[in-house]
């Protein structure tokens, strides 16, 4: 890999690339497991959500400069245990609490349980949960990781990870928790020695009302987990990249 082909950076609040941003994520809806168990689409009020999450001023991208467009981006958000209502907080709950998929009513019923279930088989209620049992009072939470077919294999992925971290620790951050719903992002957090909280199997996972979580069929075979993990964000391989 070219040392000066990709660019790992902080995704301004106010970014030019948001088109960009949100067509590269158009390969994370469709491959990502949790996007393909809701049938996730893009719409007007997940692009809304994804703005509000780059507003928040703690995201990174990786750009290919040869030909100017974003290749991988990394969501987070940083969090504070002492301050409540705040942009993240608003996020933070769409997102765990399953608002995200609601583009209408009749997919509603089913699936603003997909992610309080999938949450519960692995221990997290909300991300705050974690502020007194991990002794921190700011946290980053990790939403999205993604790279473009084409820039795979280079290790982009694991580089915009240590890039948030860095990023964060910046911010004031000292921990971070993420659930990790696919085989290759798992594998990049273990190898930045994440600790693994709690894992499910998606096949044993069940709603409310007892039903299998949907679209299990549609899965690649290799995606079969959601995992939990946190980290303290002082270990070793705290490297900037940008």
């Amino acid at each position: 890999m070219e040392d000066d082909r990709y660019e790992i950076m902080p995704i301004p609040p106010e970014t030019v690339r948001l088109s960009q941003i949100l067509d590269l994520m158009n390969h994370f809806w469709s491959e990502e497991p949790v996007c393909v168990i809701c049938d996730l689409k893009r719409d007007q009020f997940l692009e809304l959500v994804v703005a509000g999450i780059i507003a928040e001023g703690s995201c990174i991208m990786t750009v290919d400069n040869d030909t100017n467009t974003v290749v991988g981006i990394r969501f987070g958000l940083i969090v504070e245990d002492s301050i409540i209502g705040t942009v993240a907080d608003n996020i933070l709950t769409l997102i765990f609490h399953g608002i995200l998929w609601l583009t209408d009513k009749e997919r509603h019923e089913i699936h603003a349980n997909i992610m309080p279930a999938i949450c519960e088989a692995v221990g997290l209620k909300q991300p705050r949960d974690f502020f007194e049992s991990l002794e921190c009072s700011k946290m980053l939470t990790g939403t999205f990781l993604c790279v473009a077919p084409r820039a795979r294999g280079l290790g982009l992925g694991k580089k915009m990870v240590q890039a948030s971290e860095a990023l964060a620790r910046e911010k004031g951050a000292t921990h971070t928790v993420l659930l990790a719903s696919g085989f290759y992002s798992q594998r990049i957090f273990s190898s930045l020695h994440y600790t693994l909280v709690k894992e499910a199997r998606y096949e044993d996972i069940r709603l409310k009302d007892g039903r299998g979580l949907p679209n299990l069929d549609k899965l690649n075979p290799i995606h079969t987990k959601v995992v939990l993990f946190t980290k303290k964000l002082d270990l070793p391989n705290m490297i900037c990249n940008y």
